[in-house]
């Protein structure tokens, strides 16, 4: 892992990762610009005059405020779906129920498994089981907060979605503040559903040794054999695995593959 720092360079084949209360921007030049929210991954691939983004987890605002050049390639993919960009500002979120993208300003191109869908300023597509397109809400409530905070510091990008849309971008400052407040809400309850499985996988685990333990002592036997080099799992070891995870988007089956290792 490499600590970010700013101004510093991304290069083909990077993994960025922004974790919980963070977000980062990244220039890809003087025309092209992304933001990532909280909680969010991505891997970069990029070649001469092409830019590939593919967003694992998380939110990732981009604006393109120029048209690319003939010659020039990029590309936002998700795990369902993958669209080309040329001269457009919208919003790409992931998360366990799917993949979901907004187009604020300009056109893109959709697709999903072969299946094309072009996705105009003012709508959006959620890609799970399909395609599904449909206009986003005029005030600002199914944008995320990290993507509205954008929005409403850009004049430019401000009187341009007035101009294309139906969008109230005069509520976008107010709603902000509301889609703020339920996105931590969301993460708070994440959490404490992630600490309450830990809770109850290690009660279990230790009625099973205690369960374990009486059967020996009843029996009178032992395993025998050479003792197993495989370390055994703590109630410490779990709470700081929780801990170091409490920022992100962690879920039980997580927890669950790291604790088959002990």
């Amino acid at each position: 892992e490499i600590s970010a720092t700013e101004k510093m360079r991304v290069f083909n084949g990077y993994t960025v990762k922004t974790l919980n209360d963070s977000e980062a921007y990244f220039s890809l030049d003087d025309t092209k610009a992304v933001k990532l929210g909280a909680n969010t991954e991505i891997k970069i691939k990029k070649s001469w005059f092409s830019n590939k983004i593919a967003v694992v987890s998380g939110e990732l605002f981009f604006n393109v405020t120029k048209p690319l050049d003939s010659n020039e390639t990029l590309e936002i993919s998700t795990p369902t779906m993958s669209m080309g960009i040329r001269g457009t500002s919208g919003c790409v979120s992931v998360n366990d129920e799917g993949a979901k993208a907004q187009i604020y300003t300009g056109k893109v191109e959709g697709t999903r498994y072969g299946k094309k869908v072009y996705i105009n300023a003012g709508e959006q597509v959620i890609a799970t089981t399909g395609l599904q397109l449909s206009k986003l809400k005029n005030d600002g409530s199914e944008i995320p907060s990290m993507a509205l905070r954008e929005i409403i510091n850009d004049d430019k990008l401000v009187n341009e979605i007035k101009e294309k849309t139906e969008l109230n971008v005069d509520n976008f400052v107010e709603q902000e503040k509301i889609n703020s407040l339920k996105e931590q809400e969301i993460n708070k309850k994440k959490v404490e559903e992630l600490e309450l499985s830990l809770e109850i996988a290690g009660k279990e685990k230790a009625e099973n040794k205690k369960s374990s333990t009486v059967n020996r002592s009843v029996t009178g036997k032992s395993s025998g054999g050479s003792k197993s080099s495989t370390p055994q799992l703590t109630w410490e070891i779990a709470k700081a695995w929780v801990e170091e995870k409490s920022s992100s988007d962690a879920r039980l089956e997580d927890f669950v593959k790291f604790a088959s290792g002990y």
